[in-house]
């Protein structure tokens, strides 16, 4: 993932790296967390392009586990898992825009 990463930011800057992350997140969001956050302790994005990449692979990769709880086709599941994943990515948002 870092090496993808480090090329598709190379290939299309900060636009190509947070689309990137956002899509690698849908299966996880640790390899692309790092890989960012690699990039950025190498110099090669600054530490302020860090965050939106991250949130994105962590969105995506909530948006994964509420499919994951809606086709597990126990539907009390799903209702007592997403809600709990929407106010968690919301309260990621929140944060990171009131920071």
């Amino acid at each position: 993932m870092l090496l993808v990463s480090a090329a598709i930011n190379q290939w299309l800057g900060s636009a190509g790296l947070i689309v990137a992350t956002a899509i690698a997140g849908f299966g996880d969001t640790h390899a692309p967390a790092i890989a960012v956050a690699s990039m950025a302790a190498a110099g090669k994005i600054s530490r302020g392009q860090v965050e939106l990449p991250i949130l994105c692979a962590l969105t995506t990769n909530t948006i994964t586990k509420a499919v994951l709880a809606v086709t597990s086709r126990n539907r009390q599941y799903a209702l007592e898992v997403i809600p709990g994943l929407v106010l968690v990515i919301a309260a990621v948002w929140i944060g990171a825009v009131l920071r």
